[in-house]
């Protein structure tokens, strides 16, 4: 069975919050949102409080491939990185 999109993020939530249910947690309450592919993001990007995802990405994507892109967004969230990066 092909997954869709909204599924294959909630099984990498799901496979996330196995590993670690700290990060699983923090992915679930993290908006999700899809967003036209840029030169300046093919993939996943976060604005600090939202994931916003390219459908091609997703698309191209098993879950246990999305699984560590959404660690590497939480890390930009949970360091400040989008704070920080304004001043």
């Amino acid at each position: 069975m092909k997954l869709t999109i909204p599924q294959k993020l909630a099984v990498a939530k799901t496979m996330l919050s196995r590993v670690s249910g700290y990060l699983g947690a923090l992915s679930m309450g993290v908006g999700y949102s899809e967003a036209p592919a840029t030169e300046s993001m093919t993939s996943m990007a976060t604005d600090g409080r939202t994931f916003l995802y390219t459908k091609e990405f997703i698309a191209g994507c098993e879950p246990a491939r999305i699984m560590p892109v959404l660690v590497h967004e939480l890390w930009h969230i949970l360091l400040n990185h989008i704070g920080r990066r304004d001043s």
